[in-house]
C-alpha cells in the first residue's frame, strides 16, 4: 500500500476501503499488475483481500502491521513449546542471557524486587495484565545485556540488541517494549526514551520503567539479597516509597541513589517521595 501512496506502511481500515474502491474500478484480476501484484498472486489476491477486509470489519480492527517471520515459523515454535510444556520465549531469554554472559543471579534479584513493587501498584497504574508482568520480568533479566558491548552507555547498547535481534516467539511490538524498558532503566529519564512509540503505550511503559529503575537501584549492592520490605503508595504521577524503620539508616549509599533518582524522575514530571 505504501507504493500506492495510501498509507505509510501501516494497514488501516481507511486504506483498505480505498484499495477496495480501486479494485472494483479495475474489474479484472489481470489488471492487478498495475498495483504491483505479482502475476502468480493475482488470481488469489481478491480472495485474500476479501478475507482481510472481513477480519477488519468483524473484529473492528483499526490498523495492522506486518511481521517479518512467516506464519508457519510461528506455528512450529508454538507447537514445539506446547509439546515440551514450555514457552519458546523463555528459551529465547535464556539463550540471550547465555550468549551475552548476563549475570543471571543479579538479574533474578532485580526481577524479584520489581515484581514485589509491581504487585503493589498494578491496579492503580492499570498494569495488571500478563503482558505487563512478562515484559517487566524479562526486562529485569536482560537489563545488563549491553555490558557485553561496553560499560559506557550499556543501557543504550542493550536496547539496540533487543530491538533489532531475531527473538523467536516475540512480536515486534513486544521487542520494542522490552527495548524501551532496558533503554530507560538507568541514568537520564527523558522523553527521548519513548520516541517512535504509539502515544497510547507511553504512560504504561513509563510506569514500567519506573519499576525497573527502582528494582535496579535497590539491588545496586549486588549481594543478591531478597527484596527489602517496602510499601509503595502510587498516584497518577508519583510514588511514595516507605521502608521499615532503620533499613535506610544502614544503607546511606542507597539513600543517596534514591535522592538522585528523585531528580531523574522529576524530568518526566514524576515525583518520588522516600519515607523512613
Amino acid at each position: 500500500m505504501t507504493s500506492l501512496r495510501i498509507t505509510d506502511g501501516t494497514i488501516t481500515l481507511d486504506a483498505m476501503m480505498e484499495l477496495r474502491t480501486r479494485l472494483v474500478d479495475m474489474g479484472k484480476a489481470e489488471k492487478l499488475g498495475d498495483l504491483g501484484v505479482r502475476a502468480d498472486r493475482q488470481s488469489i489476491f481478491p480472495a485474500g483481500f476479501a478475507i482481510l477486509m472481513g477480519a477488519f470489519q468483524s473484529l473492528q480492527i483499526t490498523e495492522m502491521t506486518f511481521a517479518d517471520g512467516a506464519l508457519r515459523e510461528g506455528l512450529l515454535y508454538d507447537i514445539a513449546g506446547r509439546i515440551q510444556h514450555e514457552d519458546v520465549r523463555v528459551r529465547t531469554i535464556q539463550a540471550l542471557q547465555e550468549r551475552y554472559h548476563v549475570d543471571q543471579e543479579h538479574g533474578s534479584a532485580v526481577e524479584h524486587t520489581a515484581i514485589a513493587a509491581w504487585k503493589q501498584v498494578a491496579n492503580t497504574w492499570a498494569l495488571n495484565t500478563a503482558i505487563d508482568e512478562e515484559v517487566l520480568r524479562w526486562a529485569c533479566r536482560l537489563h545488563e545485556i549491553g555490558l557485553t558491548i561496553s560499560h559506557s552507555q550499556y543501557h543504550k547498547h542493550g536496547a539496540y540488541l533487543l530491538r533489532y535481534s531475531d527473538l523467536p516467539g516475540f512480536s515486534q511490538q513486544f521487542q520494542r517494549d522490552l527495548a524501551t524498558l532496558v533503554r530507560g532503566h538507568r541514568r537520564k529519564f527523558s522523553s527521548a526514551i519513548f520516541d517512535g512509540l504509539n502515544p497510547e503505550d507511553v504512560p504504561r511503559l513509563r510506569y514500567l520503567c519506573v519499576l525497573v529503575r527502582l528494582a535496579v537501584l535497590l539491588q545496586h549492592p549486588r549481594n543478591h539479597e531478597q527484596p527489602p520490605e517496602f510499601r509503595l503508595h502510587p498516584s497518577t504521577n508519583g510514588l511514595a516509597l516507605e521502608f521499615t524503620e532503620g533499613w535506610l539508616d544502614e544503607r546511606p549509599l542507597t539513600l543517596a541513589d534514591l535522592e538522585n533518582e528523585r531528580d531523574y524522575l522529576a524530568k518526566q514530571n514524576f515525583t518520588l517521595e522516600v519515607k523512613f
